[in-house]
């Protein structure tokens, strides 16, 4: 059965996860030049210490993609398969409390 609710919580998810990862892809290509050049190091900075900002860089995007890919896929199997996560079903079940809460003290 089909609930915007989980859909809309996994759809801003899966935006969030987005924008972070086309961030951490600016960064990196900021620092190791665009993906037509070959990979420079930060001008100006020691090679060593822009090794590191390097390495950074890439970790940061790594991790990035993978939250992305993780988004689509909770977002896929959802659509696909109905499987709402344990997080998603626990955040409804709070906010409908929540509510529950605030209805009966007015």
């Amino acid at each position: 059965m089909f609930d915007q609710r989980v859909f809309s919580a996994l759809k801003d998810e899966l935006e969030r996860a987005k924008q972070r990862h086309e961030e951490t892809k600016e960064q990196f290509w900021r620092i190791g030049g665009s993906p037509r050049e070959v990979p420079r190091f930060t001008p100006g900075v020691p090679e060593p210490d822009g090794s590191l900002v390097l390495r950074r860089a890439v970790a940061a995007e790594i991790q990035a993609r993978s939250a992305h890919l993780e988004a689509l896929k909770r977002v896929n199997e959802y659509l696909l398969h109905g499987t709402v996560p344990e997080d998603i079903r626990q955040k409804l079940a709070q906010d409908a409390s929540a509510q529950d809460d605030s209805s009966h003290a007015g």
